[in-house]
């Protein structure tokens, strides 16, 4: 028989209507500074009686000592790991931000903000933070494939990849329905633009385009009519082969189309630290969970209309590690 673990990786957890945030706020002496996400509201005139129902306040009638310290981060974060995901197929993206204070390793804070509505969960403990994110990703939920090298893309051959994955997906819906084999059809810079074009109109995330558009870091719009340069860009990486008057998938293409083909879930990380009054961007990731593989995009040199992007796979293992360096408060400067 094996001894227990000495802690619990499920989170305290504090739901509270922004009445009730204004109202424990107000018990703990705190008010939210300017980098924080938390609404600044006036108390309620009876604030323990706002709270009667909660599990912030003690048998003494004051904050216990996890809901004082999740208000208290919450209120002054200096580390910042905004996380905006998708279940693929669901219209609706959640949006969880992890929040440190300090930069010692301190205890994080989950906090998702919506409809009038503040849900917070207290993680002390680096294990519980790391597990409450892949919760929310679902990293380690599926098989993924070792990595084979690192893609150096610009943002019409990211554009370009995404609307081939759809591409692809499409030819073999048709074929499916067809029940016969069909080759896939043309890859021209046209076909890839119409492509394009529909999935920034889309709601449904089941399609590469539309599930990588609402965490581009970059406006995915401004790919339209360069996608003649993201297919060279794509052969350059080879990605893609010329096949007579048409650029065709290579062995290692099909096997990145195909991936994106099947997003499980999608999302976009941004990492900020505090500096001075205002939280500063340090990283911007994408995230492609595919039912056999795990794709991350890392962002550079973003502006507007462009990026440096690094596409590379990631087993699950892998992949926690990278998460594990996200949610690491030595891998951000030192709040200014």
């Amino acid at each position: 028989m094996t001894n227990a673990p000495s802690e619990t990786l499920v989170p305290e957890r504090f739901v509270l209507s922004y009445h009730q945030l204004a109202a424990a706020l107000a018990l703990g002496g705190l008010s939210p500074s300017s980098r924080s996400a938390l609404p600044s509201a006036p108390p309620p005139s009876n604030p323990r009686g706002a709270l009667t129902d909660t599990s912030v306040l003690g048998s003494d009638g004051a904050l216990t000592s996890a809901a004082r310290t999740a208000l208290e981060v919450a209120a002054d974060p200096q580390r910042m790991l905004t996380v905006m995901t998708n279940r693929a197929g669901r219209r609706a993206w959640t949006e969880t931000t992890f929040v440190q204070a300090g930069g010692n390793g301190g205890p994080a804070v989950a906090q998702a903000l919506r409809e009038g509505e503040a849900d917070l969960a207290l993680l002390p403990t680096p294990a519980q933070a790391l597990v409450t994110l892949d919760e929310l990703l679902g990293i380690t939920a599926l098989p993924g494939r070792p990595s084979n090298g690192v893609l150096h893309l610009d943002l019409a051959a990211y554009a370009a990849a995404l609307a081939t994955a759809d591409h692809v997906q499409e030819a073999r819906l048709q074929a499916r329905l067809a029940r016969e084999r069909r080759p896939l059809p043309a890859l021209t810079a046209e076909s890839l633009e119409a492509q394009l074009a529909r999935g920034l109109e889309s709601n449904d995330t089941r399609w590469a385009v539309t599930a990588a558009r609402a965490v581009c870091p970059a406006n995915l719009v401004a790919a339209q009519g360069q996608l003649d340069g993201g297919l060279r860009r794509l052969a350059e990486v080879g990605l893609l082969s010329r096949d007579g008057e048409r650029m065709a998938p290579t062995e290692r293409g099909i096997e990145l189309f195909v991936d994106l083909a099947q997003i499980v879930n999608s999302a976009g990380l941004l990492l900020a630290a505090a500096e001075r009054d205002e939280p500063a961007a340090v990283a911007h990731m994408t995230l492609l969970r595919c039912t056999n593989a795990i794709w991350f995009a890392a962002w550079r040199g973003i502006t507007e209309s462009d990026g440096e992007i690094e596409l590379y796979q990631s087993t699950p293992i892998a992949g926690l590690k990278v998460l594990e360096g996200l949610l690491e408060p030595a891998a951000l400067p030192t709040a200014g």
